[in-house]
């Protein structure tokens, strides 16, 4: 049946008010965090994702492709267009790895260092400002969110409690 069909019953009322959807108020925040930071990524001529792909190469060092997407959130497929474009900036080098040439290892150039340095000096005033706006909220959120994806991950193997994707 329906929910059209069942008497009294709008498709509306089947779902939790939009104010209590976790999904959506995720990407309503991220979207209003992210106004903080665009800005300078516009000027730096980056997205949301080259900085994520560039933050993490600077904190590993040289980071194998599998770790860099997983880190990053970003599909592989998604993830080698996007490295294309960067080492055409010449901001990244992929090269084979070592221990396995069926695997790339990915780092930043010296240009893409300097690049580095110089966004996340400026993307550093910019979270103190933010945190400066939230008050305590900041770091309420940010703990919160961080033991919500320490939970999901932890179901995410399909042990346990299992999420409806693994069922």
């Amino acid at each position: 049946m329906n929910i059209e069909d069942r008497p009294g019953v709008k498709r509306g009322d089947m779902l939790r008010p939009l104010s209590q959807s976790l999904p959506i108020q995720l990407l309503a925040a991220h979207d209003l965090v992210m106004r903080y930071f665009r800005p300078m990524l516009n000027r730096f001529e980056m997205t949301d994702q080259q900085w994520r792909v560039l933050r993490v190469i600077a904190a590993e060092g040289e980071v194998d492709f599998r770790k860099l997407a997983s880190e990053c959130l970003i599909q592989p497929a998604s993830l080698s267009r996007m490295l294309d474009g960067l080492e055409e900036r010449a901001w990244v080098n992929r090269r084979a790895n070592t221990n396995d040439r069926r695997q790339r290892a990915v780092s930043l150039t010296p240009k893409g260092q300097a690049v580095f340095e110089e966004a996340a000096a400026e993307t550093e005033t910019l979270h103190r400002q933010l945190e400066a706006d939230l008050g305590e909220t900041y770091g309420a959120v940010v703990g919160m969110l961080g033991e919500t994806r320490l939970r999901l991950e932890s179901q995410s193997g399909c042990d346990g409690a299992k999420p409806p994707a693994c069922r």
